[in-house]
């Protein structure tokens, strides 16, 4: 499973640096598996990526995850996941961190 989730992580980095993100992976099971971020005008874009590959969060995802949001309110955090063709990604809104 280890080498699916890693795949994941690297398909989601490279599409994310071909979009203009600097894009770091923290591997292992620290949270979140990607931290990006990317100029946008005069402002610094900041995202948090967790990438499950049956896109499916686990309650301590949840809890790290809305931690995490609570210390930097404007980053994005967003899911990442197997899609049929590729990868999807989807921003997660605070009901999805309960």
């Amino acid at each position: 499973m280890y080498k699916k989730g890693a795949s994941l992580e690297y398909k989601v980095r490279d599409r994310l640096v071909q979009e203009g993100w600097i894009v770091v992976r923290s591997a292992g099971s620290k949270k979140p598996d990607l931290v990006c971020i990317r100029e946008n005008g005069s402002s610094i874009e900041v995202m948090f990526v967790e990438c499950k590959y049956n896109g499916q969060l686990r309650t301590e995802d949840k809890d790290r995850l809305r931690t995490l949001k609570s210390r930097v309110p404007k980053a994005k955090i967003v899911l990442a996941y197997k899609a049929e063709r590729g990868v999807g990604m989807r921003e997660l809104t605070q009901e999805d961190l309960i």
